[in-house]
């Protein structure tokens, strides 16, 4: 069952016995569906919306207002960038995207397919002309067939090689 299904049906069950909440930052009476934000459901601090749309733009100003704050964080976040291997922010991304859609088992190694990675990003650093992009094997969201990102199943291929295959599964 989702959590947006026990969202509802936790609203449902407390419109139908009337018991009624009031939100913690301005104590004004939480009506089902109306003024209640579902994400303060389950974190338990309940919270109508215009006091969830306050706080968001209250950390938006607070961010903006700090440039200070703001410049140094993305110096940082620069060097560390630069002091990662070609490939490796690739490699990172590729990991959390699929990580998001349960495609990475718990026996994968993160190293070793970021050095698949890294390896792409060194020869398409080479001025030949050609391309070349790190594909799956058994692709992860094929609707026939679907694999693990994992780095058996992972494979540098020249671009036009890569947009021909597609999303399919080539023996």
């Amino acid at each position: 069952m989702s959590n947006n299904n026990i969202c509802v049906q936790y609203l449902t069950l407390i419109s139908e016995t009337k018991l009624y909440r009031a939100c913690s930052k301005c104590n004004v009476q939480l009506i089902p569906i109306k003024n209640w934000n579902k994400g303060s459901i389950r974190s338990g601090n309940l919270i109508c919306n215009p006091c969830v749309r306050v706080g968001v733009r209250a950390t938006y100003k607070r961010n903006m207002d700090n440039p200070v704050k703001s410049a140094e964080y993305k110096s940082k976040k620069a060097e560390w960038r630069a002091s990662q291997p070609k490939g490796k922010n690739s490699a990172n991304t590729r990991w959390s995207s699929y990580k998001k859609m349960n495609r990475v088992p718990s026996w994968a190694d993160r190293d070793k397919c970021a050095e698949v990675y890294v390896e792409c990003a060194r020869l398409n650093g080479i001025d030949d002309g050609t391309r070349y992009h790190v594909d799956h094997i058994i692709p992860v969201g094929s609707e026939t067939v679907s694999g693990f990102h994992v780095e058996n199943n992972l494979q540098i291929l020249k671009a036009s090689d890569n947009i021909k295959k597609s999303n399919n599964y080539v023996q």
